[in-house]
């Protein structure tokens, strides 16, 4: 099984999830994995780990359930989480 995308929680037991996706995206099969942190309690520079470890986005909790399925589609579709729109 290889994920496209994979929703990860910053406060894992044992490891939190930017030393899980430092290990996950140092495998090159990995590398085009898109990893969303998910966390209930944002501290100054929490965004910033997430991205340099590799992760795609940071989402606070609780998660908007309804916009949820539409932000994991964004990223599935282009990447970024933003729909391209064609007029």
């Amino acid at each position: 099984f290889h994920p496209q995308l994979i929703l990860m929680d910053l406060g894992l037991p044992g490891l939190d999830g930017v030393e899980l996706t430092k290990r996950l995206k140092a495998d090159p099969k990995n590398k085009d994995v898109i990893i969303l942190m998910a966390t209930s309690y944002t501290q100054k520079g929490d965004e910033a780990r997430a991205k340099a470890a590799g992760c795609d986005a940071l989402i606070t909790k609780p998660i908007d359930t309804q916009a949820l399925p539409g932000i994991i589609a964004g990223y599935l579709r282009d990447g970024n989480g933003h729909s391209e729109t064609k007029d």
